[in-house]
């Protein structure tokens, strides 16, 4: 039988969300309030989307940004001068001498830009477009990375990478540990213990399916190490730390 883990959704820690939240002290996540479409739809409007995007680019800004980025080099500047100057009549060397080469150097790493940027764009897509399996409403979903949302109660099987940070509550093994691997966030290859939390661990799969309450979580970050936040369930507040943090 594969080992299961069963963890809520706790939000990607992004930079650009905390910006958007830089004027509020941390964040409240509704565990299992995610139960209607308006529901989902107003959770992801507050908190944004699940998906990622390591493009630099749009189709509307690639030409501008592409070109504003080669002349952050000194070197187009000073042959762009050149280049201008050679168009006056006071210029002892031809203009397509000085003018060509420009444009075909500064053509060629705009294309490489393209290239690269499109990559970046197709793996965004891939990964966005991984199937995760959720519960909302008691009811088991298979959704895609991007259309998950904060308070959702995610299950992970074993050797599955995780969709989003995730509050770890049980898991399939008596012990309910989880050793997970960090290589794609710090390069380290060494797995690192993790435990359900404490309060849901002993709990069968229909009661944390049911699981009702906040978390007053820290804002987005780009710690892996630390993490800080409580649980307010059925009024009893209790803490959560890294340690139950996948």
């Amino acid at each position: 039988m594969e080992n299961l883990r069963r963890c809520l959704c706790c939000g990607r820690r992004s930079t650009a969300a905390l910006e958007s939240e830089e004027s509020i002290q941390q964040r409240s996540i509704h565990i299992g309030h995610s139960t209607t479409d308006d529901e989902v739809k107003q959770i992801r409007k507050q908190y944004g989307k699940n998906s990622i995007r390591t493009a630099k680019y749009t189709w509307l800004t690639f030409l501008p940004k592409a070109i504003f980025e080669q002349y952050r080099r000194a070197a187009n500047i000073y042959f762009t001068i050149v280049a201008i100057l050679s168009l006056t009549p006071y210029s002892p060397v031809s203009p397509v001498t000085t003018v060509l080469p420009l444009v075909f150097i500064l053509a060629v790493s705009v294309v490489k830009e393209y290239v690269e940027d499109a990559r970046r764009k197709r793996a965004d897509k891939e990964l966005n477009r991984r199937h995760v399996h959720i519960v909302r409403a008691m009811e088991k979903r298979k959704v895609r990375w991007k259309d998950i949302v904060a308070g959702d109660i995610v299950i992970v099987y074993k050797d599955e990478a995780f969709p989003a940070d995730l509050l770890f509550l049980k898991s399939s093994n008596e012990e309910n540990i989880a050793y997970i691997e960090t290589s794609d966030l710090d390069g380290e290859t060494n797995l690192k213990l993790k435990r359900a939390w404490k309060k849901t661990a002993a709990l069968n799969d229909e009661d944390v399916y049911g699981l009702m309450g906040i978390i007053e979580s820290e804002l987005p970050n780009n710690s892996i190490y630390t993490y800080s936040g409580n649980v307010n369930m059925s009024g009893t507040i209790d803490s959560i730390g890294p340690d139950e943090i996948l």
